[in-house]
């Protein structure tokens, strides 16, 4: 696994999946595919930094001034729809910005509309 969170580049990833999935076809005696390998894999990768975004969003209310800041880290690489991801011609991060634009929501001091604002601070590697 140390291979695989370390890759520099998704040709070292690649060929770390590759030896991955190999040492468990020979002494767990999995078959690609078949659910063992490619589920583990998949769980380790969820947790790898370098399929996660991180994104912030802040409420700023006119009328009160309050201001409502939050951080936010997901692993929505893994959460893009096929669909989505041809719509934006295989772009990735254009799918996830295009999930995170401003909405309305309301003050938790005077309960107004106030806009959300949200800003990507780490875009997924891959």
């Amino acid at each position: 696994m140390h291979e695989i969170h370390n890759a520099s580049t998704i040709l070292d990833l690649q060929k770390s999946v590759n030896k991955y999935i190999a040492y468990r076809s020979k002494h767990l005696k999995e078959k690609p595919g078949n659910g063992g390998a490619i589920s583990s894999l998949f769980s380790e990768l969820c947790l790898n930094s370098q399929f996660l975004w991180s994104f912030d969003t802040k409420l700023s209310c006119d009328i009160c001034k309050e201001t409502l800041e939050r951080s936010f880290i997901a692993n929505s690489l893994f959460e893009i729809s096929w669909p989505s991801l041809f719509n934006c011609n295989g772009s990735a991060t254009e799918v996830i910005k295009g999930t995170l634009g401003d909405y309305i929501s309301q003050c938790p001091k005077d309960y107004r509309p106030s806009v959300v604002y949200k800003k990507i601070n780490q875009a997924s590697k891959y």
